[in-house]
């Protein structure tokens, strides 16, 4: 995959989402704008992003914890005439390079990502005491954030449960 630089980022937009489900948006980079951070390094694409404070940063937050989610894809386009060759490696499996991606449309996190090398982690699980993918369960909050979020879910729940 070609090296994609921070200026190529701020040129699109790019939804933040679970399993590359639009309707699942955690945030979002509009031409560099907005609540999805996007940085690139050595060894590539880095974002974050704080979970939003719907059902579905909820989840989200609560399938990392748990190591549910622990991976990363991203959707893109390139023009394969263009920004794409192929090669046959010696044992036949054919190796694709892009040269350009054209357009990124998503990152994702995901219990299945296309790329396996990806994690996703939760800087506020990982403050909080909990360990990913570990045995530990309990959860303990040490910062007031970590208290009003557990809080704002368990409030609508209960809303949701008609109380």
């Amino acid at each position: 995959m070609a090296q994609t630089t921070a200026d190529d980022l701020k040129g699109f937009d790019i939804k933040m989402t679970m399993y590359h489900n639009r309707e699942k948006i955690l945030a979002r980079s509009n031409k560099g704008e907005g609540t999805l951070n996007l940085s690139v390094d050595e060894v590539g694409v880095k974002y974050s992003c704080e979970a939003p404070n719907t059902p579905d940063g909820d989840t989200a937050l609560e399938l990392v914890r748990r190591g549910d989610l622990s991976g990363s894809s991203f959707m893109y386009w390139t023009d394969e005439s263009n920004n794409v060759r192929y090669e046959k490696k010696d044992d036949g499996t054919l190796l694709r390079h892009v040269h350009k991606v054209s357009q990124i449309y998503d990152m994702t996190i995901a219990a299945d990502p296309a790329y396996t090398q990806t994690n996703v982690t939760s800087r506020e699980v990982e403050a909080s005491g909990i360990v990913l993918n570990g045995k530990k369960k309990e959860h303990q909050f040490k910062d007031k954030l970590g208290i009003q979020r557990e809080l704002s879910r368990c409030k609508r729940e209960l809303e949701m449960m008609g109380y």
